[in-house]
């Protein structure tokens, strides 16, 4: 039988650094806290597998910080071969594998580092559903389609991610995530491309009942009806919140009926200024149309926590009670409004709720500057999906940490994290040097080579970087 190579990595860093040296140790204590087992994985490892699939993962998971002065393209491998001493095959067939069940695994993860934290008011907490381009440039990709970018009001080549993410008034995790293509008006054209740009696109075969196989059904489905799926996920795992927050295009009939099903659960989001009806006072009004006809009735109050004038409503929208609270910052200026199910919110309550949707773009942006979200270039939407919910993982172990080591930024904590795995990745080169000078005194004292090593590990001061250097590697090449 081959003998598996577990690599202890996380034991074999927390032994290089002091412990002084609190954020890595933070870190590694967290990954170490995961707890995940062959089922939320989905694939057990095979009886004379060379590679246990936990390693791969939480190789995968300290990807990011890694190696971090190579290119990026080959900067996963590379850690890859220096961890596990494996081939790249090893990474490719990981990632690439459709029965990995990565929604398990990223919310088994969550969960857990949930629990880590001390969340003061529960009923405050929010999930936020938000969406963002994933521009590709392959067009043989997996399912790769044109999608309709919002930010450049163009459609591009890649997908649409939507992700589910979860914050209180401290933190933010990426909870869930799913990648969808659109087919587009066009019929000539399905999903915007050319018949023969669709037949040319990568295919792979996947048992129906595999989680790859799920995520590409998914693909094709409603956006809104595969994000109150994600909610209902998140409530059946436990993920305490008291509100739901999304930006105007969630919002709809629908997706606030679905909410207050939800036992103690609200819905809080941004107002279309479109023809949607609301009932007041027995009479279906605009959202506009009502704006107008209580601001000439000056009903407008102004709130000097928010330096905004602020009008609160209830009215009715599809037979669902909810409450409209509109905001102008300035005499003249354009009114803005949120649509809650919660009548019992002040606007400042709701503005200051609402607000915490921000977090979710600024995870969007550190996301793909620190984690690498938009790095992959596979043709296999397995492996879309992998190093996605990689990054997604990774992120969040970070927000915790930082929240626990009382970091201001997220970049903080990255960089010196960045910059302790260097120095970790140095001392291998290090120890080449070190091994030449020692075989050098060794014969010119003629003192055996392995003595000489064994001497210095019993003589030396436990605290020196020397000595965890050649404990270190050491223990690599064992």
């Amino acid at each position: 039988m081959l003998r598996n190579k577990s690599t202890k990595l996380f034991s074999e860093i927390a032994d290089f650094f002091t412990s002084s040296e609190k954020a890595i140790l933070k870190i590694i204590e967290l990954y170490q806290k995961m707890g995940i087992s062959s089922y939320h994985i989905g694939v057990k490892d095979h009886a004379q597998g060379i590679y246990r699939k936990m390693d791969i993962l939480l190789a995968l998971l300290l990807s990011p910080i890694a190696n971090t002065g190579q290119q990026k393209n080959n900067q996963t491998t590379d850690w890859i071969k220096q961890t596990l001493t494996a081939d790249k095959d090893v990474l490719y067939r990981f990632i690439n594998d459709s029965r990995l069940r990565w929604r398990s695994i990223s919310y088994g993860i969550s969960s857990k580092l949930i629990s880590c934290i001390e969340i003061k008011k529960p009923s405050d907490a929010c999930l936020i559903l938000d969406d963002t381009d994933f521009r590709k440039t392959g067009i043989t990709m997996e399912l790769v389609s044109r999608v309709w970018s919002h930010v450049d009001n163009k459609a591009v080549l890649g997908f649409k991610g939507l992700f589910l993410g979860w914050c209180d008034e401290k933190s933010f995790m990426a909870l869930d995530f799913s990648m969808h293509r659109e087919k587009g008006k066009n019929e000539k054209f399905p999903f915007g491309l050319k018949p023969k740009q669709l037949e040319n696109q990568y295919h792979k075969d996947r048992a129906s009942n595999s989680a790859g196989a799920k995520r590409v059904k998914e693909a094709d489905q409603k956006k809104t009806d595969v994000g109150m799926s994600m909610i209902r996920k998140a409530l059946l795992r436990g993920v305490p919140f008291g509100y739901v927050l999304a930006d105007s295009w969630f919002m709809s009939g629908k997706m606030i009926s679905f909410i207050l099903s939800l036992p103690g659960k609200h819905f809080l989001g941004m107002g279309k200024w479109n023809g949607t009806k609301y009932k007041f006072q027995d009479k279906d009004v605009t959202a506009k149309d009502l704006c107008d006809k209580l601001s000439r009735k000056k009903k407008g109050k102004w709130n000097r926590s928010l330096h905004m004038t602020c009008i609160q409503v209830n009215v009715y929208l599809q037979e669902v009670p909810v409450c409209l609270f509109y905001y102008r910052n300035s005499r003249k200026g354009p009114w803005h409004f949120l649509v809650s199910t919660n009548s019992d919110l002040t606007p400042l309550k709701a503005y200051q709720l609402y607000a915490r949707r921000w977090n979710i773009e600024i995870y969007f942006k550190e996301v793909r500057q620190l984690f690498g979200m938009d790095d992959c270039h596979s043709r296999d939407f397995d492996a879309l999906i992998a190093r996605t919910s990689v990054s997604m993982i990774a992120y969040n172990m970070f927000s915790i940490a930082k929240r626990l080591n009382n970091y201001e930024t997220m970049g903080d904590l990255f960089r010196e994290i960045a910059g302790q795995m260097t120095e970790l990745s140095l001392s291998d080169r290090i120890w080449t040097v070190i091994l030449e000078l020692l075989e050098f005194v060794s014969e010119t004292l003629d003192i055996d080579f392995a003595s000489l090593i064994q001497s210095l590990m019993q003589k030396g001061d436990p605290n020196s970087k020397l000595l965890k250097i050649i404990n270190y590697s050491s223990a690599i090449g064992a």
